[in-house]
């Protein structure tokens, strides 16, 4: 079915065009032009049924027409001179007498020049950094990143949150310097979960997900 134009209730049939709109209680007269009762009849029936399809009609486009996509904009603001690289699209770090977790991060770079390197941490409803930790790490040297600070023999946190994330849930994206070299960081994620006050006695651990910046992963 073709789409209809909006204002086609109004101009597609002559009797609003050249006389009056036709009422429903048949109280409004025609214009002389249309005196015809049959004529008068019918094109009441078409004005009236443009009327009532038209709004529901409106908002849709000819197939020749695209369609128009919201183009996602950049969620989180690494520090400057850093380009975002990887997402991690959840975590969680609690320090609760239920719950003891936290996330640690390992970013390896693969250059032959010294690199800045950031973790960017967002509640899982929101788009703000709530945490940003940036560290310099050598040429062929790692660094590990933690939502909390964890210790031996469970992992030694080069740089954490300061404050730490104690209560809280959601995403995080990885970034490096905008320099020749600084692309090639290798990243890993970590979620632990530990049995203690002091963070040292692992009660679970689980790899995270790490996806290119602005693309899906592949459902795994």
């Amino acid at each position: 079915m073709t789409a209809l134009k909006r204002g086609m209730c109004v101009g597609s049939c002559p009797c609003a065009i050249r006389g009056k709109l036709i009422s429903l209680t048949g109280r409004t007269k025609m214009s002389k032009r249309f005196t015809n009762n049959a004529v008068t009849a019918k094109c009441g029936i078409v004005l009236l049924s443009l009327c009532l399809v038209e709004p529901a009609l409106a908002g849709e486009r000819p197939s020749s027409e695209p369609e128009q996509h919201a183009v996602p904009g950049v969620t989180a603001t690494p520090p400057p001179g850093q380009v975002n690289r990887y997402t991690i699209p959840n975590y969680t770090s609690q320090a609760t007498a239920a719950t003891r977790s936290f996330v640690g991060l390992t970013i390896l770079n693969n250059s032959a020049v010294t690199c800045n390197a950031a973790v960017s941490f967002q509640y899982a409803f929101g788009t703000t950094n709530i945490c940003v930790i940036n560290f310099s790490i050598p040429a062929f040297q790692s660094a590990i990143y933690c939502s909390r600070a964890g210790h031996d023999p469970l992992t030694p946190c080069s740089v954490s949150c300061s404050p730490e994330l104690t209560f809280n849930t959601g995403h995080a994206y990885v970034s490096s310097d905008n320099v020749s070299g600084c692309q090639n960081i290798a990243v890993d994620a970590q979620q632990y979960f530990t049995r203690d006050t002091a963070d040292d006695l692992i009660e679970s651990q689980s790899k995270l997900t790490v996806t290119k910046f602005n693309q899906p992963n592949k459902g795994d």
